[in-house]
């Protein structure tokens, strides 16, 4: 197929250091930095990658080769009919990466046998129009990432979004599409830069000692840290997806030099409409789960209270049992109120944070292999189908 190459856009303006110190201790010393964000891919790509033209470089080579094989995309057609995408090859004429299918489930993700112009095919281009319009855009491709990786590889500490892939390409049949992996990941990195920046201005309004300095965040009581987890969960969690569906607008909207997305409107007044995720909450379209259902499942908050790198990691793993046990509460109330009842929704998520309650009797490193584990995409989508049908 005909590839049309990508505009290079404007050259990037690289740090100038000091004259004043050897050439090779600069280069040392920015190297340290970037190996010190090794476990924040965002940002290492949004504010070191520019530091010099060799750390541009090497950061392009790194994220070609170690984050973007751990870039899955998803593409639903309903609860349980989806096809799984993952990275093949690059094309280095025009910088586009390959994804190629990996894997099908449901009666209409067959692709042993694939026919031109298929439904699939159709799907995949309406996630790009139309421009401007986050609310009307069809959203049905999920990207994952840094899953089992970020986080110290916990469950729900990896990204999920339902951006648009820049460049988009699909082939007649839908069983290869390409795409700007640069771009990808410059939108990717910076909406998650945005929404940290978002959760610290919604942290200091609810509690200014909290990001304040890395003592407080290290002597947080337990206390005060189920206060921070609660209040992300309940104010955070939902707001931010609908604070990216208005970043997304205004980069539409921008002329070629986009102005600053002004965030302070949105914390000072309510201007954003809380939508609670889950089972409970009417967010889910007819075509098939939404960002709002996976990230209810599959994002955890716990990750984003100041400094719980430091904690114990049975505090951790208190917090993870409040959002699953959430999670499945919501579950056996909408089972309830269709009339099931509430003993056949015991699925291994529920069953696995059961017991503990006193974690001071198991192994740490039994605790971090718990943590670790994540419930598979048929798990995931087993459980949303029971909330699609009832």
């Amino acid at each position: 197929m005909a590839e049309t190459p990508t505009s290079p856009g404007p050259p990037p303006t690289y740090f100038q250091p000091p004259t004043q110190l050897p050439r090779e201790i600069i280069d040392h010393i920015l190297s340290a930095l970037v190996s010190l964000y090794a476990d924040d891919p965002a940002y290492q790509w949004i504010h070191l990658r520019c530091l010099t033209r060799f750390h541009r470089n090497h950061l392009h080579h790194h994220f070609l080769h170690y984050w973007l094989p751990k870039l899955l995309l998803t593409l639903y057609d309903g609860p349980d009919t989806y096809v799984e995408y993952c990275a093949w090859g690059l094309q280095k004429s025009t910088g586009k990466v390959r994804f190629k299918v990996k894997r099908c489930v449901g009666e209409n993700a067959n692709f042993e046998q694939p026919t031109p112009g298929t439904w699939w095919h159709d799907r995949l281009m309406r996630t790009t129009y139309p421009i401007g319009d986050e609310r009307r855009r069809g959203k049905y491709i999920i990207l994952r990432m840094g899953e089992g990786v970020l986080n110290e590889g916990y469950a729900g500490g990896g990204l999920l979004s339902d951006m648009q892939l820049p460049g988009l390409e699909v082939d007649a049949c839908a069983a290869n599409l390409w795409f700007d992996w640069q771009a990808a990941f410059s939108r990717l990195f910076g909406e998650e830069m945005v929404m940290q920046r978002f959760r610290e201005k919604l942290l200091r309004r609810f509690s200014p000692a909290t990001v304040n300095t890395r003592t407080v965040k290290a002597q947080m009581c337990v206390g005060r840290r189920a206060e921070v987890h609660g209040f992300l969960r309940d104010r955070y969690q939902p707001l931010r997806r609908e604070l990216l569906v208005r970043y997304r607008d205004h980069l539409s909207s921008s002329t070629s030099t986009p102005t600053p997305f002004n965030i302070n409107p949105h914390i000072v007044t309510p201007r954003l409409a809380i939508r609670q995720p889950g089972p409970r909450s009417p967010v889910h379209s007819e075509d098939g789960p939404t960002i709002h259902e996976f990230a209810f499942v599959e994002e955890s908050m716990v990750f984003h209270v100041p400094g719980w790198e430091t904690w114990d990691v049975r505090d951790v793993a208190r917090l993870r049992a409040v959002e699953q046990q959430a999670w499945f509460q919501g579950n056996v109330d909408m089972w309830r109120a269709g009339g099931l009842g509430a003993l056949g929704f015991r699925g291994g998520v529920g069953e696995k944070w059961e017991g503990w309650d006193d974690l001071k009797r198991l192994d740490e490193e039994a605790v971090r292999r718990a943590l670790r584990v994540r419930m598979g995409v048929d798990d995931r989508l087993g459980h949303m189908q029971r909330y699609f049908r009832y």
